[in-house]
């Protein structure tokens, strides 16, 4: 009797050992999954100020030895789409004034799935979900299965027609057309 009891409880803890490291698993790949997304940032940021660097000394006036020219001022120039403006009162570097001008776009199509997919990640950084938890959450809530793989593709935009938008609107909580248009 003693020995079946005592394998029993061997049972139980062998099932909770299980379980804690499944979530480990879990826990690990999240991780995992974070440190990407951190890294694929960083390396964004990186890209863009470089190419906005370069874009930027590109358009500065210079003359053919490469001197800086003289202008008037107010003087302003465009590089990578934003508006840099020189002041009158321009004497340090503090006093550029520099303005985000909008890329639109030729085609909405791409502008909006590009909405939808940072909508929906917005929503769920703002719950502090990883994508493989959002993909769990969408599972329990409408019975639909979604990987992390094709969150990560409607996130970046990848997906061009991003199925089951009614499924992510329920697990986050909005609207669909929220999540289409911004707006409910």
């Amino acid at each position: 009797m003693k020995r079946d009891k005592v394998i029993g409880q061997l049972k139980i803890y062998a099932k909770k050992e299980a379980a804690i490291q499944s979530v480990i698993k879990r826990l690990k790949s999240d991780i995992s999954e974070l440190e990407q997304e951190a890294t694929q940032i960083k390396n964004d940021i990186l890209i863009r100020h470089s190419e906005f660097n370069t874009r930027l000394w590109e358009s500065l006036p210079v003359d053919e030895q490469g001197s800086f020219e003289e202008k008037m001022l107010p003087f302003s120039f465009y590089a990578d789409g934003i508006l840099v403006e020189l002041t009158e009162d321009y004497e340090v570097a503090g006093d550029v004034a520099i303005t985000a001008i909008p890329n639109f776009s030729t085609s909405e199509e791409i502008t909006i799935i590009e909405t939808i997919g940072s909508r929906i990640t917005q929503l769920r950084k703002a719950k502090g979900w990883s994508q493989s938890h959002l993909a769990g959450v969408i599972e329990i809530c409408t019975d639909t299965k979604i990987t992390q793989q094709s969150i990560q593709q409607i996130e970046s935009g990848e997906t061009k027609n991003p199925r089951h938008l009614e499924d992510f609107a329920t697990a986050l909580d909005v609207s669909e057309k929220y999540l289409r248009f911004g707006e409910d």
